[in-house]
């Protein structure tokens, strides 16, 4: 309400420019791709037209299929005492589903690393899982520092594909935890 006060149709102007603005990034061939580890940074990337609806088609096609799998862990968990597993594959999901999730940002990531780091400490039983988890992170982790330079060059977003390895393998090790709670 101040801005309006101070500086009035000013917020109407930002609504009416923010689509046009979006629209003019989403769109731009130069915009820095490579500096996002989401999904649709993925397929931009990778296409030889980023503004084509196609890459738009692929990208919400990945971002849904990551979508439903942590939906059907927060099913699958509802019952279940273990909420930091549930937690860190939330964390983790999360870069994969947002259109704009710059490479500083996956700072956060840390916390999931943490939480699975706390929970594969505390299980009494390892997972099949558990070391191409660990292996995972850390390639994720080295890569992280050169994956601006390698997606530049290369047009493929490795940091993107190894966050979505993590994800798969960090759901699936959630999901074989939960079985194994049920059947004991």
């Amino acid at each position: 309400m101040a801005s309006e006060f101070a500086m009035p149709g000013l917020i109407h102007q930002f609504f009416e420019m923010t689509p046009i603005n979006l629209a003019h990034i989403m769109g731009s061939d130069d915009y820095i791709w490579n500096r996002h580890a989401t999904i649709l940074a993925f397929t931009k990337l990778a296409a030889f037209h980023p503004a084509s609806p196609m890459v738009d088609a692929i990208a919400v096609l990945g971002r849904s299929i990551v979508f439903i799998t942590l939906a059907i862990g927060l099913w699958q968990a509802r019952q279940s005492q273990h909420l930091d597993r549930l937690i860190a594959q939330t964390i983790l999901a999360t870069p994969l589903l947002m259109p704009f999730y710059f490479d500083y940002d996956l700072l956060l990531l840390a916390v999931a690393g943490v939480l699975l780091g706390a929970s594969m400490r505390a299980e009494t039983t390892s997972t099949p899982f558990d070391r191409m988890i660990l292996s995972f992170g850390l390639l994720w982790f080295v890569l992280g520092f050169f994956n601006v330079l390698i997606a530049t060059t290369s047009h493929i977003n490795v940091g993107t594909l190894l966050l979505l390895g993590l994800f798969v393998l960090v759901s699936m090790r959630n999901s074989w935890l939960l079985r194994l709670e049920s059947s004991s």
